[in-house]
């Protein structure tokens, strides 16, 4: 199965809600709203909802989910185009966070996030997306005591 960009299921949200996910800023996240939408790949156990951000110069965050561990991305995305012609996505990852267990895993991780961000829309409407571009420029926080 591949990644699916959707509204977030009713049935999914009580289970996201026990995640204790926390916001860009670090707030503790509010009830996901009807029309919320997440990216997600069932079979492999893994999707990744926006946070916020991207105000002024800051990065826009991520949160990416995979086996039941977070991993936060931050990220710019530029956006050209218009609804008549098509929008270009343009996904600029410079950070993703991970504990440094899992640094065995990272080219399998980054896999899984660049397909993520090649169906992701960022809220438009695929019918006028023409097209998504990930690049993945990033250096990796590893976060941990490395014990």
């Amino acid at each position: 199965m591949a990644f699916v960009y959707e509204v977030i299921p009713e049935k999914d949200k009580k289970y996201l809600k026990s995640l204790g996910i926390k916001s860009w800023s670090g707030a503790q996240l509010h009830p996901f709203s009807k029309g919320e939408k997440w990216c997600i790949d069932r079979e492999r156990n893994a999707f990744s909802i926006a946070l916020g951000g991207g105000r002024e110069d800051a990065p826009l965050v991520w949160s990416f989910w995979w086996n039941n561990q977070e991993f936060r991305i931050e990220l710019y995305e530029k956006t050209t185009g218009e609804i008549k012609n098509g929008y270009q996505i343009n996904w600029n990852i410079t950070r993703i966070h991970f504990p440094i267990e899992n640094f065995d895993k990272q080219f399998e991780l980054l896999k899984l996030i660049e397909e993520s961000f090649l169906i992701d829309t960022g809220y438009r409407n695929i019918e006028y997306v023409k097209s998504i571009s990930v690049v993945i420029e990033c250096s990796s926080k590893l976060e941990g005591d490395g014990n």
